[in-house]
């Protein structure tokens, strides 16, 4: 499954109603770590189509959501199901740190682990 835009509009539509596990990435589209995170997202994404579902928001064009995410650097990227918040993280992340934090999302969800990988240091962001 590609990854898909999202912004103010579609916000409820595709991540509020998702029966997937969600990947929210912010981004921006001038910047150049945004750009090199984008590749391995879409890696990941394509391996995982099956429980998760990726978006992005561009955080110029949904400022609302940028802020009600508390988003202060880009990249960013938070897994959400329904309308519950569960890991954060910023940075130009590897497809391992992906992996922990989306093993750490499912074991929040109390849902099967995919591997033993650690999320160390990692907190839910504030919805």
């Amino acid at each position: 499954m590609a990854i898909v835009h999202v912004n103010e509009d579609n916000f409820e539509e595709v991540v509020l109603r998702s029966d997937k596990l969600v990947l929210i990435n912010f981004f921006s589209p001038l910047s150049d770590k945004c750009a090199e995170f984008l590749k391995t997202l879409e890696v990941f994404s394509d391996k995982h189509k099956n429980i998760i579902q990726v978006i992005r928001i561009d955080v110029n064009e949904s400022p609302s959501l940028t802020e009600a995410f508390e988003v202060k650097h880009i990249p960013a990227i938070v897994s959400m199901q329904g309308d519950q918040p569960l890991v954060g993280m910023v940075g130009v992340l590897t497809t391992d740190m992906l992996q922990a934090m989306l093993d750490r999302s499912l074991q929040i969800l109390g849902k099967h682990h995919i591997n033993n990988n650690k999320l160390p240091g990692s907190k839910p962001p504030k919805p």
